[in-house]
């Protein structure tokens, strides 16, 4: 009777398995590639990535890639205003590091964090402009694209400028992001990320039921222009030109359903 129980139970578990929508199971399982597979912590900076390893590109050119396009869609790391290491291992087995995490300014000082008293102020290391190092990310990916990848840093900041121009939707947990008290401190950054308080939406996917999904989809999109015309001059001149926190917004709809 104990192994009757045993076995209905395993077969409703089964039953259970085969009724889950594919996308359900393609969560459950990890992914795989015959030849090569770019991550990062947003899709559509992996995918500038793997335009470049369709185009002749090397992972180095895929990488330098990613790391634009974040700069883009995830500027919750820094990216342009932050910096960052490589680690390079080359098909003939050689090594190489590049640092270019950001250094502290010239006048920056043991004691820069300290009140009068010698006491540590809080969050001045972390929020506002004592905050900032000197920013290493595009003089580092420049490097490393010019001494090891195989495409022009034209083509791999091209998706990056795409992202920049024609706009992206927000997942749920960007448009969070947006809502970072600290941002509401300073009057530019609360005007340009939080829109002085009428925050951006974001794109929201809920299940309708088991064997289907219904989306529901929000109509703001960010389009920040003024990283555009950075890249732009990064790539008519050899200096490293930053414009970190520079965005303007266009409303956007939806085109074609999602993918």
């Amino acid at each position: 009777m104990r192994n009757h129980r045993k076995f209905l139970i395993w077969l409703l578990f089964a039953a259970l398995l085969a009724s889950v929508p594919a996308t359900w199971a393609a969560a459950m399982r990890p992914v795989h590639a015959p030849h090569a597979m770019v991550a990062s912590v947003h899709e559509l900076a992996s995918r500038a990535g793997l335009e470049m390893m369709r185009a002749g590109g090397n992972a180095v050119d895929a990488a330098v890639a990613a790391g634009f396009a974040l700069a883009v869609v995830h500027p919750q790391a820094g990216n342009l205003g932050g910096g960052g290491f490589m680690l390079l291992r080359l098909a003939d087995g050689n090594t190489h590091f590049i640092d270019y995490r950001e250094k502290a300014p010239a006048r920056a000082s043991a004691d820069m964090y300290l009140d009068l008293q010698g006491n540590v102020i809080p969050k001045v290391s972390l929020v506002g402009f004592k905050a900032i190092g000197v920013p290493g990310s595009v003089a580092g990916m420049v490097y490393a694209e010019k001494k090891y990848g195989k495409l022009t840093l034209e083509r791999v900041m091209a998706p990056a400028i795409r992202l920049a121009r024609d706009g992206f939707f927000l997942a749920w947990e960007d448009a969070q992001d947006l809502h970072d008290e600290d941002l509401a401190k300073f009057p530019e950054s609360r005007r340009i990320f939080q829109r002085n308080g009428n925050y951006y939406e974001s794109l929201v996917s809920y299940w309708k039921s088991i064997d289907g999904l219904d989306t529901t989809v929000g109509d703001q999109a960010i389009q920040p222009k003024t990283v555009t015309e950075a890249f732009g001059r990064q790539l008519a001149t050899s200096e490293v030109t930053l414009c970190f926190g520079c965005h303007s917004t266009q409303a956007k709809k939806l085109r074609g359903g999602l993918h």
